[in-house]
């Protein structure tokens, strides 16, 4: 004979699993939920755009007019990218990519990358979450790079010392993922940042660096938790060419 509990027993078993499986499947924090979780402090210059979600989709404004900026929040790829243009002549490019370690914990990776018409410089903040709090982990989570890491000697030896300056401070830029999981590295070189420049032509024709942009790529190591560079030259460098 059956127990008239058993209803309630069944029902009651039934709620608890459901409740059970609600919470196991609670979906993971995308890299908008990361982004919005980061505090300003820990991005690259201290300075985080506010990103809302409209109709159309997402979007930001400009830190110098206001105008609204279209965004774009790929959330499957854990990739942010919007560029701010600014007032004309130059504009500011931000990068967020989430990496996953082997055991799911995130690192995300905060690019900017500046051109002011003249010459390009680039900036990158890695951060983690750490007991509720997140922490800066970007000097043992990437390697430090140099100038002589895209640039042979003869080249370092002919740029301007103001210009050699300013690219060991900032000059490298971080371009992030959206598919994939390998950033690339690059310094942006133009004729003008060389020593005793005559025309741009016998500049191009006589300079011992490349022109243009000078690439390395960061692999990134899910096990380690941190990337590294890659061993293969530089395409386009002046060492390349050897």
């Amino acid at each position: 004979m059956l127990s008239k509990n058993l209803p309630i027993t069944l029902a009651l078993a039934l709620g608890l699993a459901l409740a059970t499986l609600e919470v196991g499947a609670a979906a993971p924090k995308s890299v908008m939920d990361y982004y919005q979780e980061v505090p300003t402090s820990l991005f690259p210059s201290e300075t985080k755009y506010e990103l809302k979600q409209t109709k159309g989709g997402w979007i930001t404004h400009s830190m110098d007019t206001e105008a609204e900026i279209s965004a774009t929040v790929d959330t499957k790829n854990g990739f942010i990218q919007f560029i701010d243009e600014g007032t004309g002549g130059g504009d500011v490019k931000t990068q967020v990519a989430l990496f996953l370690k082997e055991d799911k914990s995130p690192l995300v990776a905060i690019s900017t990358s500046m051109f002011d018409g003249m010459a390009s410089t680039g900036r990158i903040a890695l951060v983690e979450p750490d007991g509720g709090k997140w922490k800066a982990v970007t000097s043992t989570a990437i390697p430090a790079l140099r100038l002589a890491d895209f640039l042979d000697s003869k080249c370092l030896a002919a740029l301007r010392e103001d210009v050699r300056g300013m690219l060991e401070k900032e000059g490298i830029r971080f371009t992030l993922p959206r598919q994939g999981t390998t950033v690339r590295a690059s310094v942006m070189l133009t004729p003008s940042m060389l020593e005793g420049v005559g025309d741009e032509a016998s500049a191009k024709a006589n300079s011992p660096c490349p022109t243009g942009d000078v690439s390395r790529e960061l692999k990134w190591d899910k096990k380690a938790g941190r990337f590294t560079l890659d061993a293969a030259k530089p395409k386009g460098s002046a060492a390349s060419k050897k």
